[in-house]
């Protein structure tokens, strides 16, 4: 009797020692992430809206997975080269007035477009006019000084200007309209190049996107508000720049090479000899 019970206790005490230390082998994982990832937080957007779990490692610049505003936008930040005298520099500020719901998508368009094609240039962002948010403060005048159209979209943070460093413009414009998913066209195309617009919206140019294919903003953005859009700007669909000082829009056969300062080379193809863009 007391060898078992000699015998209980020493399997009991044997349990109480190593019971925490296999349990702790199960909950906390030991293998590392891999390369380009990293473990999601409960403050990622992929972990709030489901795509994702807690925990898991995953890639943040994967374009198919949803991003947090402020990763989108500090992405088109690190892309941005401003023109030379451009009256609207897409710094930091042009850009976090972007609208979020357009950052997210344009950010996962270009991510998946430059991995494939190689890099891309923003040259002109949110630009503060007439029609832009009350909420933010700035330089009511700046649309019409930079070039830009009484109804232009950059006023709301609706457009971007994006150009591929291969200046081949046809290539980006195929890309959107064959992956209308990232919810992102090319409304103008040829009359306006490297002018990019949000999908699935009430504006003039979101039923330009639908007429190429794309209808929808892309998932895992934020919701976007209708009632940012002021009146007229459903209905109108002309070409968004139009003023004798708008540059963003390269020469034909010009392309811009993301180096600073900003320089304008012939594309592949061209004889004309490497420039700079002059000053409006």
């Amino acid at each position: 009797m007391r060898v078992m019970l000699r015998y209980s206790l020493l399997l009991s005490a044997t349990a109480f020692l190593f019971t925490p230390l296999f349990t702790s082998a199960l909950i906390t994982p030991v293998a590392s992430c891999p390369p380009d990832s990293r473990k999601a937080t409960a403050d990622d957007a992929v972990v709030k809206n489901g795509q994702v779990q807690l925990g898991t490692c995953y890639n943040p610049n994967d374009p198919n997975l949803g991003q947090s505003v402020e990763e989108a936008k500090g992405y088109l930040l690190s892309i941005a080269r401003g023109l030379p005298g451009t009256k609207a520099p897409p710094d930091q500020s042009h850009i976090n007035n972007l609208n979020s719901t357009f950052a997210v998508c344009a950010a996962n368009f270009l991510k998946a477009f430059s991995k494939t094609y190689g890099p891309v240039t923003l040259s002109s962002a949110f630009r503060c006019g007439p029609n832009s948010p009350a909420s933010i403060t700035c330089n009511r005048g700046e649309n019409a000084a930079a070039g830009g159209a009484s109804s232009s979209n950059h006023q709301l943070g609706l457009a971007i200007d994006v150009s591929p460093a291969s200046g081949d413009f046809q290539r980006i414009w195929n890309f959107a309209k064959a992956n209308p998913q990232f919810g992102v066209c090319f409304p103008y195309l040829g009359s306006d190049r490297p002018h990019m617009a949000l999908a699935g919206t009430n504006t003039g140019e979101a039923s330009k996107c639908a007429a190429q294919g794309i209808t929808r903003i892309c998932s895992g953005a934020p919701n976007f508000d209708i009632k940012s859009v002021p009146p007229g700007f459903g209905t109108v669909g002309t070409s968004d720049e139009t003023g004798p000082g708008y540059t963003s829009t390269l020469p034909s056969g010009q392309c811009i090479v993301s180096t600073a300062p900003v320089m304008v080379t012939p594309c592949a193809g061209s004889p004309s000899v490497p420039r700079t863009l002059p000053p409006p």
